[in-house]
C-alpha cells in the first residue's frame, strides 16, 4: 500500500544557520532519520578555519568540488563529476527541474540545503516553520508517493508533484 510523504526543503547560507536549524528540528522530535543535508565541503573550513586564509575560503571555480550529504544518520562524502547531478537527485525527491537547478547553483555557491521529510501533514507543517524561523530561503515542499514492495528490502519511490509551495526571501 503506498504511503504518501512529504518533502519540505530549505536553503542556509553558512554552517551555524544549517546547525541551529538542525537543532531546532530535533528539539521540536524530528528523527535524524527525517532530515537530510547536503554542502559543499568547503563549508566546514569556512566554519573551522580563520578567515585569514582567503583560498580556502574563496569560492570554488571547479564544477567536482566534493560535498557532504544524506540524512543525519549517515552523511557521507560525494564528489559529483559534472554540473547537473545534484539537481537531477534532487529531482528524483519531487523537486521541480528549475527548483532543483536554482538549489544546485546555491550549493555550488556555498549555501547549504536542508531537507524533511515525513508521512504526517502536520509535522511538514511544522518543518516549513522551522525552517521559515530559522532564516531558510528558498523553502519549498512537495509531496511523494512511496511504494513498498514486500518482496524487497528497498522501498521504490514514484514522485508525485502534486503541491509545491516556494517562499522567496527578499535579497534572494
Amino acid at each position: 500500500m503506498p504511503v504518501k510523504t512529504s518533502v519540505v526543503f530549505g536553503i542556509y547560507p553558512d554552517f551555524a544557520a544549517l546547525r541551529a536549524s538542525v537543532d531546532t528540528l530535533r528539539g521540536c522530535g524530528f528523527r535524524n532519520n527525517d532530515i537530510s543535508v547536503l554542502f559543499p565541503e568547503r563549508a566546514v573550513a569556512r566554519t573551522l578555519i580563520p578567515p585569514s586564509d582567503p583560498e580556502i575560503l574563496a569560492p570554488a571555480t571547479e564544477q567536482s568540488e566534493p560535498f557532504i550529504g544524506g540524512p543525519l544518520v549517515g552523511l557521507t562524502y560525494l564528489k559529483p563529476l559534472s554540473t547537473g547531478l545534484v539537481s537531477a537527485a534532487l529531482e528524483s525527491l519531487g523537486v521541480s527541474s528549475p527548483e532543483a537547478k536554482s538549489y544546485e547553483g546555491h550549493i555550488r555557491s556555498g549555501a547549504l540545503l536542508v531537507c524533511v521529510r515525513s508521512s504526517a501533514s502536520r509535522w511538514i507543517e511544522s518543518a516549513k516553520e522551522i525552517l521559515e524561523r530559522t532564516g531558510a530561503a528558498e523553502i519549498s515542499y512537495s509531496i511523494e508517493s512511496v511504494m513498498y514492495d514486500p518482496a524487497g528490502p528497498v522501498p521504490a519511490n514514484v514522485a508525485q508533484k502534486s503541491k509545491r509551495e516556494t517562499t522567496l526571501r527578499s535579497g534572494d
